[in-house]
């Protein structure tokens, strides 16, 4: 491998169907980490304009920090020598189940026991997703990320949409944080999502650590009120409101039609005579009107009564009726 010639690879966040156009000549697919993302290899002279075009599109785009370009057509010339290396190895049968890069699917016996096996696992594509929907598909899983930094953590969060079905054990090289403690978190988040561990082989002294822990469980459900939506467009159509004018109203009083003309009055004159009693001190208000539309122009006339002690007995009447 150390005599290949130098390569490059990339991590493009785009479906290779997508974004095959733009892949140049010479340029494989190196694995299909989700649905959305595939890693591209090949030579650096056909990588760099492969990556300049995905830029220019806005496509997300890492370059991988990587000698050779594995699982590409620049590694078919040492599979022979591999071959040949291979063939000293006397195989066995599996004794415990495990996910085939080359096919995505649980690994037969029959094929993994053959060196041709292991040179198409060097020069394909990692089948990752397909290998992660076949685990995940079965009931009760949970994955274990045990290299360095937490990448296939996020890849198993994208591909099951459960961000709390994996988790790390072991940190990047840029992280800080102690590998102890980055080791009990990822311990404890395996517990926490529901996995088995072996308390005996982890405290293998008798004395165990006691802590005090809450009497109830911690469950992450939110029980607060969702608003629902409020579609103002369909409310101002089903209102009839289309009209900005009548977005508005004031306060008014209600008009009525005026009275007919034969019940108006026009007065003539008006005239105040005061009649003073012991009781109590009434007014009386005379006075003369002609009613709208007489032909004879005869004056009639209205006498009305006011008590002071009450102003609201304005309303008495006299030999002329009420008013």
């Amino acid at each position: 491998m150390s005599e290949l010639k130098a390569g490059s690879m990339i991590a493009v966040s785009a479906p290779y169907e997508q974004i095959s156009h733009l892949v140049k000549d010479g340029v494989d697919v190196a694995a299909h980490n989700t649905d959305h993302s595939v890693v591209l290899s090949g030579p650096i002279s056909e990588i760099e304009p492969t990556h300049e075009g995905l830029v220019a599109l806005g496509v997300s785009v890492t370059r991988l920090h990587t000698s050779h370009a594995f699982h590409s057509t620049m590694i078919e010339s040492c599979l022979d020598e591999f071959a040949d290396l291979l063939a000293t190895v006397k195989f066995s049968r599996p004794s415990i189940p495990f996910i085939s890069n080359l096919t995505g699917t649980f690994a037969l016996a029959e094929q993994v026991m053959t060196p041709e096996y292991w040179c198409q696992q060097a020069r394909q594509p990692v089948m990752f997703a397909q290998g992660i929907s076949t685990l995940a598909a079965q009931s009760d899983r949970r994955f274990l990320e045990i290299g360095p930094g937490r990448s296939l953590t996020g890849l198993i969060a994208m591909i099951t949409r459960r961000s709390s079905c994996a988790s790390a054990l072991v940190r990047d090289a840029k992280s800080t944080t102690p590998d102890r403690v980055v080791f009990y978190r990822g311990l404890a988040q395996f517990w926490a999502n529901g996995g088995q561990i072996d308390w005996k082989t982890y405290f293998p002294s008798d004395i165990k650590p006691l802590l005090s822990l809450p009497t109830y469980v911690f469950d992450n459900h939110q029980h607060g009120l969702q608003a629902k939506t409020f579609d103002t467009a369909k409310v101002i159509t089903n209102s009839g409101r289309q009209i900005f004018s009548d977005w508005f109203y004031r306060a008014s009083w209600k008009t009525e039609a005026a009275l007919p003309v034969t019940q108006a009055l026009r007065l003539s004159d008006y005239s105040y005579t005061p009649r003073p009693t012991a009781k109590s001190s009434v007014k009386l208000f005379q006075t003369n009107f002609t009613p709208l539309g007489a032909t004879d122009g005869a004056i009639q006339t209205l006498r009305l009564r006011a008590n002071q002690d009450d102003p609201a007995a304005f309303c008495g009447s006299d030999t002329t009726g009420y008013v």
